[in-house]
């Protein structure tokens, strides 16, 4: 999706192109190509970690100083957040019990 922020010359597909075929059980053929971006605003904001996006080279579209702020947006702990996907529904409504019996007493 982020070639539709690209320059014209990197999101443009040839009608007459004809399939390529491709082994089931060889490599997965990967485009190393970097695009240039046009100027922002951008459709997202594809500089963000988030994203991960590895075909754009942010260095001719953005100042040091605007990398490193979209890089304070990495959540790197989020990777190790084991209570990320803790259904913890129980848990509260056992400490809700306990709260109002408290209350009661």
């Amino acid at each position: 999706m982020y070639l539709r922020d690209a320059l014209p010359e990197y999101s443009t597909v040839d009608p007459e192109m004809k399939p390529v075929p491709f082994s089931p059980t060889g490599e997965v053929p990967v485009n190393l190509i970097k695009v240039r971006m046009r100027p922002k605003p951008w459709s997202k904001r594809w500089e963000r970690p988030k994203f991960n996006i590895q075909g754009i080279r942010f260095d001719l579209c953005m100042t040091p100083r605007q990398i490193e702020g979209a890089q304070k947006h990495a959540q790197p702990w989020l990777e190790y957040d084991m209570l990320k996907e803790y259904d913890t529904t129980e848990l509260e409504q056992q400490i809700l019990k306990e709260v109002q019996q408290e209350m009661s007493n």
